[in-house]
């Protein structure tokens, strides 16, 4: 990586042209994007180092592999909702990550050796399916056990008691809508910590995806505007129609 700048434009790339993108890589690029740490090994260079470890041919075999050779482990429940818990250098150094997080090393890894999952975005939870079985669930947060539909279900009404389980909270989730939802993760980090810089560099990755709540691009201009970077400002509020306070924000270069 050279610097966060580079990083910022390859994630724009990958987004953009890279339709079969690996979701480490965009974690890799999140992670420098938003935090620039150059002397800590990638995301990628790990998976593909432990991944010649791995002896199994199953794809409860990458569960096991991941949880309990590696050390894999859910992040406790104090720091759930912290920034590092979705930053992929510090996953992989501390071996502690949120739900999402934990799904992704497992999906490259078995993807490195030949082992295929898909991400299953159930609401506030984050699962794995094995690609060639639809019945075969793994909550890797949890434990290495492999769910069935029923046991699903049963998790999404202990998460929401009162919600109504619909068979669509179990499908495949697009991997642009998982890196959506993991910066929407660190969005809230963010916020929640008052940390405008970090904050403000998560909105300009967020607008390399498609739909980005409008309360969000307001949120980015204001940041910008704040941070200086009038013209910058200027143009998201052009983007949104708001062409006086474009202009507005555009007088302080003057």
């Amino acid at each position: 990586m050279l610097d966060r700048y580079w990083a910022q434009n390859a994630f724009n790339h990958l987004m953009w042209n890279v339709p079969d993108f690996h979701l480490i890589d965009a974690l890799d690029f999140i992670d420098s994007a938003v935090v620039f740490d150059n002397n800590v090994a990638t995301g990628s260079d790990f998976v593909t180092d432990v991944s010649k470890d791995f002896e199994g041919e199953m794809c409860h075999d990458v569960i096991d592999f991941v949880r309990n050779e590696l050390g894999f482990r859910g992040c406790d429940s104090a720091s759930y909702h912290q920034p590092k818990n979705s930053l992929i250098r510090h996953i992989v150094n501390n071996r502690r990550a949120n739900p999402i997080s934990l799904a992704i090393v497992a999906i490259d890894i078995g993807h490195e050796v030949g082992c295929e999952f898909v991400g299953i975005g159930m609401p506030g939870h984050f699962l794995l399916r094995e690609t060639l079985d639809p019945t075969a669930f793994y909550d890797l947060y949890h434990g290495v056990d492999r769910l069935g539909i029923d046991e699903c279900e049963n998790l999404f009404h202990r998460l929401h008691p009162s919600a109504a389980f619909e068979s669509r909270f179990l499908a495949p989730t697009p991997y642009p809508d998982i890196v959506i939802r993991v910066l929407n993760n660190l969005r809230n980090a963010y916020v929640n910590a008052g940390d405008r810089v970090h904050l403000m560099r998560v909105l300009e990755l967020r607008e390399a995806l498609p739909d980005m709540p409008l309360e969000e691009q307001d949120q980015l201009a204001k940041l910008l505007a704040v941070s200086g970077r009038f013209d910058d400002a200027g143009d998201r509020y052009e983007a949104m129609g708001r062409d006086a306070e474009a202009s507005r924000i555009r007088a302080f270069l003057n």
